[in-house]
């Protein structure tokens, strides 16, 4: 898959997570309508923009107030807190 493909996939997730709130991996393969390779890349395509791992990415967006955590006790779920915010 070219780079191109795997960032306008991440942004499939990202507007698809923006609009339904917090989905399980099975739920935005349904709205995405992608293959699991392609939102496992895409995934860590949104990780690489930010240079650093996915758990400085997400300590960045929990600082900016875009993200809440809530733990429901077998997993942790991450929720995009300010919608209408481009960040």
């Amino acid at each position: 898959m070219l780079k191109p493909a795997i960032g306008e996939n991440a942004g499939k997730i990202w507007q698809t997570l923006n609009s339904k709130g917090t989905l399980a991996l099975k739920d935005i393969k349904r709205e995405t309508k992608l293959a699991d390779k392609d939102i496992h890349l895409s995934l860590g395509w949104l990780a690489c923009e930010a240079d650093k791992d996915i758990l400085l990415l997400l300590g960045w967006l929990a600082r900016e107030n875009a993200v809440a955590f809530t733990n429901d006790k077998e997993r942790v779920k991450i929720t995009i807190t300010n919608k209408d915010r481009n960040i």
